[in-house]
């Protein structure tokens, strides 16, 4: 399988009871409200460009 991307909303998943969202992404650009209550792998902009450029 090629790398890709893949997103959705959460809504989506509220029939799936052990739904569990371990990443976030982009976390220098989120408002400071919002956060997962659980924790969480969290990745910077640079560091989610980083990974995708070294796959070129």
């Amino acid at each position: 399988m090629p790398n890709c991307l893949i997103s959705a909303e959460a809504a989506q998943f509220n029939e799936i009871e052990e739904f569990e969202l371990d990443h976030q992404i982009f976390i220098d650009s989120k408002p400071k409200f919002y956060d997962f209550a659980n924790e969480t792998h969290n990745m910077t902009g640079e560091e989610v460009f980083a990974i995708f450029m070294k796959n070129d």
